[in-house]
């Protein structure tokens, strides 16, 4: 058989979707759904998960896609506006309506309830379709508005958060793989590839003797997560073990102790001590931000950030490094065991949350954010209790969250977790 005829036939093929062109190493690989055959699971706390998604889904699809502040379209796209480094605000509207982060999350949330098979339309009233084509429309958009592919008029990336948009929107790409064009997937890998590739000659930042004040842990934390979002979606790239070094730099920084100076252990063949720049939190697992010490709010921000990282890695099929359990334990034990101001534990046996601070009280009802570290708790095994407590408070909380009618992307990630678990075992 000639050459000429093989590559007609392979030419026909790929008209008809028979047949693609060998990837090359800067492809997203896509995810393997083969391993998915079960159906959804039935358990009580996931069941409570899959109803905060669909209550996120409703409030994404019916109230902030109509939004009076929302984006600008720009013929297939839409523009959703620039943030400037650390305001929150942009041109086009505020973060919390406009801005690129929600977009990127609500996208998300769409997509993990189209993907998962656990989008229901007598919840959102919204028929699946219609869900899918606006998730798409989302990612399509922030892509190409990412300044690795030229923006819409004015470009985002490189910046603050970005990282952790930028992961939010390549993984709801990953999801909706067989929906996006060869283009559009080419747009969602360039994204990713540039964020992931600005952190190669950054340092991970350490607030060291301010670590009470303004911690460095969240954005050391996002910033991971998009890194290994990069390292999960692409994993035949060749900068991928430049990107895996700073990984485990960015990982081991957030939650590092000042004893961490002298932490001889090894990992990726290098004492921890030689890969942190400083140390973000404190022997008992505390630390502050906002002028505020302790923070629950952002104590408990690194460990949803490391989840979601080993989440997207699992996606893949890949193992989840030790880094990302890196003393999550302190924070963790902190959150059941340790007694603030003579008075409580952040964790009260009924659910509710303490709150040892005077400032930002209102976030004590997060109890989605709190609900899925304890689920990291029990999946990545931070929880070292001698009586372990993860699967009790992860059952509170979510019932406080169900009580609510909360809303958030964080039920995502969540059920995500829970449903591949479920699949997989």
């Amino acid at each position: 058989m000639s050459a000429s005829y093989l590559a007609m036939l392979c030419s026909m093929s790929m008209l008809l979707n028979q047949c693609s062109p060998a990837p090359r190493p800067t492809d997203i690989v896509p995810i393997d759904q083969t391993r998915f055959s079960r159906q959804l699971p039935q358990d009580a706390v996931t069941l409570r998960w899959q109803r905060l998604l669909n209550l996120t889904c409703r409030e994404i699809l019916n109230v902030w896609r109509y939004a009076d502040d929302g984006p600008e379209v720009h013929g297939d796209f839409l523009d959703y506006g620039y943030l400037e480094n650390n305001t929150k605000s942009g041109e086009f509207g505020p973060e919390t309506k406009g801005g690129i982060r929600p977009a990127a999350q609500n996208a998300y949330t769409i997509a993990v309830a189209i993907f998962t098979g656990a989008y229901e339309e007598s919840i959102t009233g919204v028929p699946i379709g219609e869900a899918l084509d606006f998730s798409l429309t989302i990612v399509k958009s922030l892509a190409q508005d990412h300044l690795s592919n030229g923006g819409i008029g004015h470009p985002w990336g490189d910046q603050w958060q970005s990282a952790q948009w930028a992961s939010k929107t390549a993984v709801t790409g990953w999801l909706l793989w067989d929906h996006l064009s060869p283009s559009d997937r080419t747009s969602v890998a360039k994204m990713m590839v540039s964020e992931a590739d600005r952190f190669i000659d950054l340092q991970a930042p350490a607030a060291n003797g301010n670590y009470k004040m303004n911690t460095h842990a969240e954005e050391n934390g996002w910033d991971a997560t998009g890194i290994q979002t990069a390292c999960a979606m692409l994993f035949r790239h060749p900068n991928r073990n430049l990107w895996m070094d700073k990984l485990y730099e960015y990982r081991l920084t957030a939650l590092a102790t000042p004893a961490d100076s002298l932490n001889h252990k090894l990992m990726r063949g290098r004492k921890v001590s030689e890969w942190i720049t400083g140390y973000n939190i404190d022997s008992l697992g505390g630390l502050g931000n906002h002028q505020a010490y302790p923070h629950p709010d952002y104590m408990a921000a690194p460990l949803r950030h490391t989840i979601e990282g080993s989440l997207f890695f699992k996606l893949a099929d890949l193992d989840i490094p030790e880094v990302n359990s890196f003393n999550c334990h302190l924070i963790y034990n902190n959150f059941c065991n340790y007694n603030w101001n003579d008075s409580s534990t952040i964790f009260r046996e009924d659910g509710t949350i303490y709150w040892p601070i005077d400032i930002e009280s209102d976030r004590r009802f997060e109890f989605q954010t709190f609900g899925i570290i304890d689920l990291g708790a029990q999946v990545l095994g931070y929880d070292l209790d001698p009586h372990p407590l993860g699967a009790y408070y992860e059952e509170k909380h979510t019932e406080k969250a169900l009580e609510m009618q909360l809303t958030g992307f964080t039920a995502a990630s969540a059920y995500l977790w829970r449903w591949l678990n479920f699949q997989e075992n």
